[in-house]
């Protein structure tokens, strides 16, 4: 490397250290401390614990979804407060708890649709969803059809199609 290159990365890494916003990082003795998150005009403190406990909550949403335990459920369970399991799996996994949730129940759901001859009520109850009107309008919203148009071979090959377009608008994103 050049001795102008070296420079530049040199004082690029000091720049990201003395930001104000990386500082307390950097300066902080606790081994346990991994960072601050900005929750509207506070800041929470997530440490190591809090980031295991996160990720228990996810792990536990893909191997029950069905189970449909509430933020409430989850903050008692595991010990943390319901502020900083909401801004941390925001923050972890950039999307909110609920919409995770939904998007394993619908993937799930989609996956018997297809797969299996039961019922939308029956799927629906499997699971989780109390209530058939329940599930009909979240599928809805997730996928744009209700069960039973996405059942259907000519909407099956309007999914299709559909999926192709966010795929390449995805990969036109990246």
């Amino acid at each position: 490397l050049t001795t102008a290159l070296q420079t530049s990365c040199c004082l690029e890494f000091l720049a990201l250290l003395l930001h104000p916003d990386n500082k307390k990082s950097f300066l902080r003795r606790d081994e346990s401390f991994i960072r601050q998150i900005q929750v509207g005009k506070r800041r929470i403190r997530i440490t190591k614990d809090d980031y295991d406990k996160i990720k228990r909550v996810h792990e536990c949403i893909r191997e029950d979804a069905a189970a449909f335990l509430t933020i409430s459920d989850f903050s008692r369970k595991l010990k943390i407060s319901e502020q900083k399991l909401k801004a941390g799996f925001q923050e972890v996994y950039q999307q909110t708890i609920w919409d995770y949730a939904n998007t394993i129940r619908m993937n799930i759901a989609v996956t018997l649709l297809r797969s299996t001859d039961k019922n939308v009520s029956e799927i629906s109850q499997q699971i989780g969803y109390q209530s058939q009107a329940a599930f009909i309008l979240i599928f809805k919203k997730w996928c744009v059809f209700t069960p039973a148009q996405f059942l259907s071979p000519i909407q099956l090959f309007r999914v299709s199609l559909y999926c192709l377009f966010l795929f390449s608008h995805l990969l036109r994103c990246l």
